[in-house]
């Protein structure tokens, strides 16, 4: 493989290497991108195909895999032979990780799941079907800064419906697609973000286990991710107010406010975007074709119709009438 191990690149087996050739050659691409590993594959060789592209962001690494069913091996001997070590975090997006052992431990993983793997000691993940799968790429001491008694925790599924765990999936997914790999600033902070929300989810799996540990204060960035989340999940809502965010996020009205203000916004205003956002949608929106303007306003949240209509009329130069007529997309 001739890619840069720092850059960013795609790999597809279909299109760039013979059938006979290609679990061979993908074994050597897992060992460029992740570690070095000991690959078994669990189809006939001519049937396996896979694809895989990473990213940068910041310190951190985003990669994407879509494979055939097959098994891997973190074994001692491949661990005396590396020199750097990092923290791995699998995410299937489809499929299911039959089994990701480690430590003594094992952990089933099904869409949305993560768990920890830790690249100093061995592991094995084994997949029976085809999957994709995201997984995060953490420098070592990166994370072990932020989360003590970090080997407690390898090999332990954190579930996709946690509050915590389910904000991963979306923002590796913003990374992957391009959000993080322009190697701006706005990578480094997304990059950081997602450090934190591994940090944030681990910590809540000890609270689980009852895993007493000293631990630093969830970061901005992930009571702000939860905020952002809350609000999408209430948007309709004309009883969404700072307060009722405030409560469901479990932090001060207060400390709410300064979270949009380090964004450069208010709480209130970040409401009224995404509700202005979805009500653009809805007008040209052709099954709410039958609805009228002031049913959409109610349907997104305004509690007026006129107001709705000065606001819209603001924000996009022309009234909601107006908007309508537009082609929908």
């Amino acid at each position: 493989m001739n890619s840069p191990p720092g850059g960013d690149f795609a790999v597809d087996l279909s299109t760039e290497v013979a059938r006979r050739e290609r679990f061979d050659y993908w074994q050597d691409v897992i060992c460029d991108v992740f570690v070095k590993l000991d690959a078994r594959r669990l189809v006939a060789a001519e049937e396996f195909t896979g694809s895989l592209s990473s990213v940068r962001a910041g310190a951190v690494r985003v990669s994407r895999m879509r494979v055939s069913a097959h098994e891997v091996t973190r074994s001692a001997r491949a661990i005396a032979r590396s020199d750097t070590h990092s923290q791995l975090i699998n995410m299937p997006l489809t499929g299911r990780c039959d089994v990701l052992m480690q430590d003594g431990r094992s952990a089933v993983l099904n869409a949305g799941d993560f768990a920890l793997s830790d690249t100093s000691r061995p592991y094995r993940l084994r997949f029976r079907e085809s999957f994709d799968m995201f997984v995060l790429h953490i420098p070592d001491q990166l994370l072990a800064g932020l989360v003590p008694r970090l080997p407690e925790l390898t090999a332990t599924a954190v579930r996709a419906d946690g509050f915590t765990g389910s904000l991963l999936r979306p923002l590796l997914a913003n990374i992957h697609a391009g959000a993080g790999a322009d190697g701006s600033e706005r990578a480094l902070h997304l990059g950081a973000a997602a450090v934190d929300l591994v940090a944030a989810s681990l910590a809540e799996l000890c609270d689980q286990r009852g895993v007493s540990v000293a631990r630093p204060p969830m970061p901005r960035s992930v009571h702000l991710m939860r905020a952002k989340r809350l609000i999408d999940q209430r948007l309709r809502s004309p009883d969404l107010t700072p307060t009722a965010i405030a409560a469901g996020c479990a932090i001060s009205v207060r400390y709410l406010h300064a979270l949009f203000q380090d964004e450069g916004t208010t709480v209130s205003r970040y409401v009224l975007d995404r509700r202005l956002a979805l009500a653009a949608r809805d007008l040209t929106d052709p099954r709410l074709a039958g609805h009228t303007i002031a049913e959409l306003a109610a349907r997104n949240g305004f509690k007026e119709a006129a107001h709705f209509t000065r606001t819209f009329t603001k924000r996009y130069g022309h009234s909601p009438r107006e908007h309508r007529r537009l082609p929908s997309s």
